[in-house]
């Protein structure tokens, strides 16, 4: 990861909604995390990481009590949670 700060200049005043393949600094947001993953040899799902669905009735019900949920852009609710918890169980992002 890297480059210079004027790389992204011309990037910034563009919704990152127009810019699919919206770059800053260098960096990709979209296959930035994926990449930090696979360098890391962090499985890309839950359950690579030992995590099952056992616990999906507890971890929905806490996710959007937790205070971190607030600071999202979209309202976390249950449904959301468990779309989330169910598609990073099975590694879709």
């Amino acid at each position: 990861m890297g480059g210079k700060p004027g790389e992204f200049v011309s990037q910034v005043f563009h919704p990152m909604s127009e810019t699919p393949n919206f770059v800053l600094l260098g960096v990709n947001h979209k296959t930035a995390p994926i990449e930090l993953r696979e360098q890391l040899a962090i499985p890309h799902t839950l359950a690579g990481l030992k995590v099952g669905d056992d616990k999906i009735d507890q971890i929905v019900k806490m996710a959007p009590e937790d205070p971190t949920a607030g600071g999202n852009p979209v309202k976390l609710d249950r449904r959301a949670a468990r779309t989330i918890f169910m598609r990073a169980l099975e590694g879709r992002v």
